[in-house]
């Protein structure tokens, strides 16, 4: 298994193929719908991978999971990302693959001045509950009937680390 950063043009391919399969395997864990990635032109699909810094999993050279984050925009929160488009394949979940993409996520943070990762996960979802809680995510706060969808309101836990060392 392999990590690498996303941005330049020849990584839109991966990006797409990447965000597509997860929107359309695990539908209720996104706020976007598949139906709204396929509705993105080529310039859409650029802008979206230019705005937030991405990395790719790779298994045996193929795409196989994908991290991304979204720094905030004001310069006295410039300190703070959110961690979204979090996703690795079903079948290689569970042997620490999405520790690793998680590791070159936040080390490239790091590197680029955040100080605090945060991320917004369904409550329901207690197995990505337990994988940020044990990679040092505290939860800060639950949002309730944050995520609408076909099968009613669902809460969203704010989950937090701090990055400085």
């Amino acid at each position: 298994m392999t990590v690498r950063r996303l941005g330049a043009p020849d990584d839109l391919d991966i990006f797409r193929v990447l965000r597509l399969e997860m929107l359309q395997a695990e539908p209720s864990a996104y706020a976007s719908t598949y139906e709204d990635a396929l509705a993105l032109d080529q310039a859409g699909w650029l802008q979206r991978m230019a705005q937030s810094p991405m990395w790719a999993l790779f298994d045996n050279g193929e795409p196989a999971g994908l991290m991304a984050y979204q720094r905030a925009g004001h310069s006295r929160m410039r300190h703070r990302a959110m961690l979204i488009m979090v996703w690795v394949r079903p079948g290689i979940r569970g042997a620490g693959q999405a520790d690793l993409l998680l590791d070159a996520v936040l080390e490239g943070a790091r590197a680029e001045g955040v100080d605090q990762m945060e991320l917004n996960v369904l409550a329901a979802n207690t197995r990505a509950v337990r994988f940020y809680a044990r990679n040092g995510f505290r939860i800060v706060g639950t949002i309730p009937n944050a995520f609408r969808d076909a099968d009613g309101d669902h809460d969203d836990h704010v989950m937090a680390r701090w990055l400085k060392a």
